[in-house]
């Protein structure tokens, strides 16, 4: 019996091997952050003491300085009550990485002619995983904002 791979599969294992790849060469610009989760500024500062100190709907809903963080509320309400506190920031930091991640996925499974020959979808995983960031945001909830961006084109 012969196992036929479609187009579509195709892209799929493509996207899924681009993905791996992103993230292990997001991993290697900073592994000690993977190694030893942290949180990063707003995530220890207000998210996640107030997703500890309040009940799910009022962190969910929760606005900071006027702006609404659905990620950073998110990841702060299942870091404050998934994991022991210790191990609170794993959440926060992976979620990052996989945030970090998704949009060379979707690149890679688009159907968008802005890059349907290989060597444009590759061009634009580059450009998404050297955007320039600074070192201290990087796999952080807080800066998934610009990754999630990018995503939705």
């Amino acid at each position: 019996m012969k196992i036929r791979l479609t187009h579509t599969d195709s892209r799929l294992s493509t996207a899924a091997v681009v993905m791996a790849l992103a993230a292990v060469l997001i991993a290697s610009r900073a592994p000690g952050l993977l190694l030893h989760p942290r949180f990063f500024a707003d995530e220890a500062a207000y998210y996640f003491p107030y997703a500890f100190n309040h009940s799910w709907v009022a962190a969910f809903t929760h606005v900071q300085n006027g702006y609404y963080s659905l990620v950073s509320n998110l990841t702060s309400l299942l870091s404050a009550h998934w994991v022991p506190l210790e191990r609170a920031p794993i959440i926060s930091t992976y979620v990052g990485l996989l945030l970090m991640v998704l949009p060379h996925g979707l690149v890679w499974t688009s159907r968008n002619p802005a890059w349907a020959q290989t060597w444009q979808k590759a061009l634009a995983s580059l450009l998404i995983l050297y955007m320039p960031q600074d070192d201290r945001m990087w796999v952080s909830s807080i800066s998934s904002q610009f990754y999630l961006t990018v995503a939705s084109f």
